[in-house]
C-alpha cells in the first residue's frame, strides 16, 4: 500500500516510526527502482542499543547534508554501537548504500530504512495505522482498508460535518491523556477557554474510535432518555455531545433532580463498550457545578479534562503555526516574512496564542483589507483578539448581512436554515431597513456573502428516529459571538431579534443575557403572536411569563395538531399544566395525551398532586397518571440501584444484595410518593434485572481495581539531541523551501 507521509508533521512521523519499531528486531531495507535495479531488499537486525534518528524530508540532498554536517557530530559525541536512520524519502539502493557508508565510518553497525520499508511495517501493523488518523482519514484507499464496510458511510457523514480534521491538525499531548481517561472512566468532559481546540480534539477522537469499530452517535440540542439506547451491551458506541452546557445550561440550573445527562453518564460508566465525550467552556462548567445539585452529586469535575494551550510546549505551538502557514492561502511573501525574520518565535510565545487565532491570521480573506503589513496584522490580532472580527463585520458586510449574523448569534450561534430564512424575512420588516435599488438583499445571496468570512453552512445527515437531512447555519467560531454580543445587548435589539426568530433558543438567549427588563422584552415578543398562532417559542413564552389567558386556544391547537407534542416542548407543556391545572379542566387532554407527555417521575408526580386536589379531578384520569408514574419508576429502577452504590462497587456482589439495596430505595420512594401502595412497589420491583446489575457492578469493580493497580504507561520515546530552538528553526526552514 502507498502512503502519503506528507500529511504528517515531522513530529507525527517520528511518533509513528517509534510505534512501528518499538517491538521490532528484524526489518527489511527496501528501495525504490533506480539505475541499480536488482535489489528488492535486505533483512537486517536492529541492535538493542542503537541510536535511532527519524528524518521527515522530501529532498535527498538535504537529507544527506544533514547526516554529514549534523548527525555525524552527534554520533561522534554519543559513540553508539549502532545507528538506525529512518526517513520518509523513497531511497534507491544506491542512496541507501551511500548513507550507510557515511555513517559506518563512525559506528559498528548502520541500518537505513526509507519509504518502502516504513510502508511494509505499516502494512503489517494495522493497529499503528488506525492510530494515525490523519494518515488514513485523508486517503480514500486507506479509508477502504481501515474501516469495515458498515463504518464507511458513517465516516463520510462525519467527514462532511467535521471540517477541522485535516493536515492542519496537530496531535497535542492532550490526546493521550484524554484517551486514558476514556479507557478508565468511559466519560470525559473536555473543557477550556474559547479557541483552544476542544471541538477539534473531540472530532479527532471520533475518527480514532471509528477505526476501532465504534459506532459514533452525536447528541444535539435538548437531551432526554429518548436520545440514546443502551439495550445492546455488546455494541461499541462512542457518544459525542459538543457544547453540551450551551444547549442544556438552563436545565442544569433549574436543578431537576433526575437530570437525563447525569443518569446517562452514570449508565455509561457501567458499560464496558460505551464511551461518552462532552465539551464545554470552563467558565460554564464552573457555573453549572455551582448551580446544579445533580452535577455536584455526579462529581462532574472529576471527569473534566481542561485543555490549556498555555501549558503546551513551544514545539507543539510551533507545529500548530507551521501547519496553518503551510496550508494557508496567504501570499508567499507573507510566509517568508514570518520565517526569514524568525517571527514565529514571537507568535508561539505570545500570551494570547491559541489555535483559533492562528486559524484567523492565516486566512487571506481576513488580512487582505487590513491596510497593514502582514506581521503588523498578526501582532495586532494577537494583542487584541476580541477585535479580530471588527474589520469583517463592519467593513466587509452591509447592514442586511450583519442582520443575518445577529440572528444566528441570538439563536445561540446555530440555527436550522429553514428557520433562519423565515426569521430573516421577518427581521427585514421589523428593522424597517430601506431596500437598496441596485443591491441584492435576498436570503440566499446574503448568506453566501456571510459564508465567505463569518458564518458556516453545513448539511447534516440524521439517522434517528428516521433518516433525513437538514442544513445548519452556525457562526464561524464562538469568537464571532463574543464580538457581536455587545452590539445586540439592549432591549430594543433583543426584542426585534427574538420576535423575528420565534425559537426557544432565542428566548433562552435573552434569559442568559440577564437583562434588567427581561420580562418586558419577552412580553412584547409574546404580544406579536395572534391567538391562533402556535409554536414551541410561544409555549415557552407563556410558561416563562405565567401568561395563561389562551389555555383554551392551546388545548384546541394540540387537539387539532396545530401544535404537535414533541421532545422539545413537553417539559414546557408539563410546566404549564402544573401551573394551571387548578384553574382549567385538563382532564380530557390528559386522558388523551398523557403517554405523549412521558417525562421523569417527578414531573408526573407534580401533576398528580395538583390534579387530585383540583375541582376538575376525575378518578379514571388520576389513575392513568398514577400508572404512568409507576411505569416510569419501574423502567428506571435499575439506574436508581446503580446510582445508590455511589461508585463503591464490589466484585463479589450477589443478587440478594441487589434486592436488599432496593429495600432502602423503596423507603425513599415511599417518602417522595406517599400514595404508592404495596402493589405499586411490587410492580416497580418487577423491573429489577438482578443478574444484569450483578454483572455490571462486578465488571466495574474489576476495572476500578485494575485501574488502581495499573502503573501509568509511558511510551518509550526516542529523543533527539537537538535543542527545542533548533527543532523549531528547522521546522520553519523546511516550510520556506516548499
Amino acid at each position: 500500500m502507498k502512503y502519503d507521509f506528507s500529511v504528517l508533521s515531522p513530529e507525527e512521523f517520528e511518533e509513528m516510526v517509534n510505534k512501528l519499531l518499538s517491538q521490532k528486531d528484524i526489518v527489511v531495507e527496501q528501495y525504490r527502482m533506480g539505475r541499480d535495479d536488482g535489489y528488492d531488499g535486505y533483512r537486517v537486525k536492529i541492535p538493542e542499543k542503537a541510536m535511532i534518528q527519524v528524518k521527515h524530508y522530501a529532498n535527498y540532498q538535504k537529507l544527506k547534508s544533514v547526516i554529514e554536517n549534523e548527525e555525524i557530530k552527534k554520533i561522534k559525541k554519543e559513540q553508539p554501537e549502532a545507528y538506525v536512520l529512518v526517513t520518509s524519502f523513497d531511497l534507491t539502493h544506491h542512496q541507501t548504500v551511500e548513507l550507510k557508508t557515511i555513517i559506518s565510518t563512525y559506528v559498528k553497525d548502520a541500518v537505513v530504512l526509507g519509504y518502502k520499508s516504513i510502508c511494509e511495517l505499516l502494512d503489517n501493523n494495522p493497529k499503528v495505522l488506525k492510530s494515525m488518523v490523519k494518515l488514513w482519514s485523508l486517503n480514500a484507499e486507506l479509508i477502504e482498508q481501515v474501516l469495515h464496510s458498515e463504518k464507511k458511510s458513517r465516516f463520510y457523514q462525519l467527514k462532511n460535518r467535521f471540517d477541522k480534521i485535516n493536515e492542519k491538525f496537530v496531535t497535542t499531548p492532550d490526546l493521550k491523556r484524554i484517551q486514558k481517561t476514556l479507557d478508565e472512566k468511559h466519560v470525559v468532559l473536555i473543557s477550556g477557554e474559547p479557541g483552544v481546540g476542544k471541538t477539534t480534539l473531540a472530532e479527532y477522537l471520533c475518527f480514532y474510535y471509528l477505526a476501532l469499530d465504534f459506532d459514533i452517535e452525536i447528541f444535539e440540542g435538548d437531551f432526554s432518555r429518548e436520545s440514546y439506547n443502551l439495550n445492546n451491551p455488546a455494541q461499541k458506541v462512542l457518544y459525542y455531545f459538543d457544547d453540551f452546557l450551551g444547549s442544556n445550561y438552563l436545565n442544569c440550573i433549574s436543578d431537576k433532580s433526575d437530570s437525563a445527562i447525569v443518569k446517562f453518564m452514570n449508565a455509561i460508566q457501567n458499560e464496558p463498550n460505551k464511551l461518552f465525550i462532552l465539551t464545554s467552556r470552563t467558565n460554564i462548567v464552573n457555573r453549572a457545578y455551582e448551580y446544579s445539585q445533580p452535577y455536584r452529586n455526579y462529581r462532574l469535575k472529576q471527569s473534566q479534562y481542561i485543555v490549556d494551550v498555555g501549558k503546551y510546549d513551544e514545539i507543539t505551538k510551533a507545529q500548530i503555526l507551521r501547519n496553518h502557514l503551510k496550508l494557508s492561502d496567504l501570499e508567499a511573501n507573507c510566509i517568508q516574512d514570518v520565517v526569514r525574520l524568525k517571527k514565529y518565535n514571537e507568535i508561539i510565545r505570545h500570551r494570547n496564542f491559541n489555535p483559533r487565532l492562528i486559524e484567523f491570521v492565516t486566512r487571506n480573506v481576513n488580512f487582505e483589507d487590513s491596510n497593514k503589513s502582514y506581521l503588523d496584522f498578526v501582532k495586532d490580532s494577537l494583542d487584541n483578539p476580541k477585535e479580530i472580527w471588527h474589520q469583517c463585520f463592519t467593513a466587509q458586510l452591509n447592514q442586511f448581512q450583519r442582520l443575518l449574523v445577529k440572528l444566528v448569534v441570538a439563536n445561540r450561534n446555530t440555527i436550522e436554515e429553514k428557520y433562519l430564512k423565515s426569521a430573516y424575512e421577518r427581521a427585514k420588516v421589523l428593522y424597517s431597513l430601506p431596500i437598496p435599488e441596485q443591491e441584492r438583499v435576498d436570503y440566499e445571496y446574503t448568506l453566501n456573502i456571510c459564508e465567505r468570512c463569518i458564518l458556516n453552512r453545513t448539511i447534516e445527515k440524521i439517522s434517528y428516529p428516521h433518516y433525513h437531512e437538514k442544513t445548519i447555519v452556525t457562526v464561524f467560531n464562538p469568537s464571532v459571538s463574543d464580538y457581536v454580543l455587545p452590539s445586540i445587548k439592549n432591549d430594543a435589539e433583543l426584542e426585534k431579534l427574538c420576535s423575528a426568530l420565534r425559537t426557544v433558543e432565542s428566548i433562552l438567549f435573552i434569559e442568559l443575557m440577564d437583562m434588567k427588563n427581561e420580562q418586558k422584552i419577552l412580553k412584547n415578543v409574546l404580544r406579536k403572536y395572534e391567538n391562533d398562532e402556535w409554536d414551541d417559542a410561544k409555549l415557552k413564552l407563556m410558561d416563562c411569563l405565567n401568561v395563561f389567558e389562551n389555555i383554551d386556544f392551546l388545548i384546541d391547537a394540540i387537539n387539532h395538531n396545530d401544535l404537535v407534542i414533541s421532545q422539545r416542548n413537553r417539559d414546557t407543556l408539563l410546566s404549564i399544566i402544573s401551573k394551571t391545572i387548578d384553574k382549567y379542566d385538563w382532564s380530557d387532554f390528559l386522558n388523551e395525551h398523557i403517554e405523549e407527555l412521558q417525562d421523569d417521575s417527578a414531573g408526573y408526580c407534580n401533576i398528580y398532586e395538583v390534579y387530585k386536589d383540583s375541582p376538575f379531578c376525575q378518578e379514571s384520569v388520576l389513575e392513568k397518571i398514577r400508572r404512568e408514574i409507576v411505569n416510569v419508576l419501574k423502567n428506571g429502577v435499575n439506574d436508581r440501584i446503580l446510582e445508590s452504590f455511589d461508585y463503591e462497587f464490589d466484585e463479589d456482589i450477589t443478587e440478594g444484595q441487589i434486592y436488599r439495596r432496593f429495600e432502602s430505595i423503596q423507603e425513599d420512594l415511599g417518602q417522595d410518593y406517599q400514595w404508592l401502595d404495596d402493589d405499586d412497589f411490587e410492580e416497580i420491583q418487577n423491573g429489577i434485572n438482578a443478574s444484569f446489575l450483578v454483572e455490571q457492578i462486578s465488571v466495574q469493580a474489576r476495572e476500578d481495581r485494575w485501574a488502581s493497580e495499573r502503573d501509568d504507561y509511558e511510551d518509550e520515546v526516542i529523543t533527539s539531541t537537538l535543542s527545542d530552538a533548533e527543532k523549531i528553526d528547522r521546522m520553519f526552514s523546511d516550510l520556506i523551501q516548499e
